[in-house]
């Protein structure tokens, strides 16, 4: 995303990034992180809802802070950390939730 950030507006580089991880995230998330050993359409459709809050959360907020003078890529930067967090907080809580 880093490379993209410079040539495309924010929108559609954090655009390409999630679904570069929709498609390779749902299964190793599901199966190799969380250790579902059936992933179901109900899994698929919460991962992307949250690829989409996740999207959304990424580009609006780079676009907020690097409105304060910071380049995009910094921004971006800055919020991988905490975006991880929610993401792998809503995945193991929500999306990839096993049934006890």
């Amino acid at each position: 995303m880093q490379i993209l950030l410079i040539f495309i507006p924010t929108i559609y580089a954090t655009l390409a990034s999630q679904i570069f991880n929709f498609i390779f995230g749902f299964y190793f998330y599901g199966k190799k992180v969380f250790k579902v050993n059936h992933l179901t359409k109900n899994h698929l459709l919460r991962y992307f809802l949250l690829n989409i809050l996740i999207w959304n959360l990424n580009w609006l907020i780079i676009e907020q802070i690097s409105f304060t003078g910071l380049s995009k890529n910094i921004s971006s930067l800055m919020i991988i950390i905490p975006l991880g967090f929610i993401s792998y907080i809503l995945q193991k809580y929500i999306v990839f939730k096993i049934k006890t």
